[in-house]
């Protein structure tokens, strides 16, 4: 149980930092069309959020909510100080890429390692990953 909590914790978290991230890339685009995949791409993270917050209750979890201040601030930091320079949609692309890809490495670790044995959780995890694999997918065209 002690892994599925992990999982689903980081999932959360996760998607919570995405939609916050998210939010401040879409202040700072200049382009309809990334515009749209942001929104989009914002749009699943709040899915994620919920979902996960509800597969946590299930498992008598309460779900931290958020994540860590710190981190949500410094990519506040990072957005604000880079969209100073009037960012290109490429760099924006570029920087959720980033984000994406740490996101993507962490939660195939942790697939791969999972020994645990319940399915919804593994199946809910391995969604998750070919999403965000097809959110990256989607911004390489912007780059």
């Amino acid at each position: 149980m002690e892994t599925e909590v992990k999982m689903l914790s980081d999932i959360h978290k996760n998607a919570d930092m995405g939609q916050d991230t998210l939010r401040h890339v879409l202040e700072v685009s200049r382009d309809g069309k990334f515009s749209d995949v942001i929104r989009k791409q914002m749009e699943e993270y709040g899915e994620a959020f919920r979902k996960s917050g509800e597969m946590l209750k299930e498992r008598q979890i309460q779900p931290k909510g958020e994540a860590p201040a710190l981190s949500k601030m410094m990519a506040h930091i990072n957005i604000n100080r880079k969209s100073m320079q009037d960012m290109p949609t490429s760099r924006l692309a570029e920087m959720v890429i980033q984000g994406s890809t740490m996101g993507v490495t962490e939660l195939s670790r942790q697939i791969h390692d999972y020994a645990g044995e319940d399915r919804e959780v593994l199946d809910f995890a391995r969604k998750q990953l070919k999403r965000e694999e097809q959110n990256i997918e989607q911004l390489k065209k912007f780059l």
